[in-house]
């Protein structure tokens, strides 16, 4: 199920902006209400989708990152827009680093969910990860000494023209829940295999983007 915001629209800072559309029901009290998403940037982009979900009261606190993540549906094998469907905390054992694309981890880790999706084309990004907490140790159940994550795109991982782009780092809450919208800059052309990854201000990844969606958004 998704949740869609009550704004009408919201623009990134890289200059996508994003819209919804409600059918014929005006509240999300209960039954069903026909949305349309849309979604246009810079360069023409528009992706215009339908879906019936179920309304719930709390409708207005869903989080917008829901909205983005369904941009990433349509599966394609090179696309401009990548989503990840949830956030995994690093499996691993206390002390032993899980490395990917060259980048220690710390943990383990443990998540209740979360999402990502980034365009591709002009660089704008959000994630969401709710309960990031380490698994084991004193601090079990809890994220620990860890108060601010930034999340990670890695491009062409493992390649000699392997880019890594880092958003700045935001608040980790007392229960794990960070989020974040904004911009990584100019992405290269080619991004083959992208992985996003959570990592702590120092470096270390400690989640990561799972159930990865390709999808290209059709033009004007």
């Amino acid at each position: 199920m998704f949740f869609w915001p009550y704004q009408p629209q919201m623009t990134v800072p890289g200059g996508t902006t994003f819209h919804y559309e409600e059918g014929d029901r005006k509240t999300f009290d209960g039954g069903t209400s026909g949305v349309r998403l849309r979604q246009s940037g810079p360069r023409g982009h528009e992706l215009i989708g339908g879906n019936n979900v179920k309304g719930e009261k709390d409708m207005k606190k869903a989080s917008v990152l829901q909205v983005l993540l369904l941009l990433a549906s349509a599966s394609f094998a090179n696309g401009t827009t990548v989503g990840w469907g949830t956030i995994v905390g690093v499996i691993t054992a206390p002390g032993t680093s899980n490395m990917v694309a060259g980048i220690n981890s710390g943990g383990p880790w443990a998540t209740t969910g979360g999402s990502a999706i980034v365009n591709l084309v002009n660089g704008d990004i959000s994630f969401q990860v709710k309960g990031l907490n380490l698994v084991g140790g004193n601090n079990s159940g809890t994220p620990g000494p860890v108060t601010a994550v930034k999340g990670t795109l890695v491009c062409n991982p493992g390649a000699g023209d392997q880019a890594v782009f880092d958003t700045p780092t935001v608040p980790l809450s007392a229960q794990g829940d960070a989020q974040f919208i904004g911009n990584l800059g100019s992405v290269p052309a080619s991004c083959n295999n992208p992985l996003f990854l959570v990592r702590v201000g120092a470096g270390a990844w400690i989640a990561t983007g799972l159930v990865r969606t390709m999808s290209d958004l059709p033009q004007k």
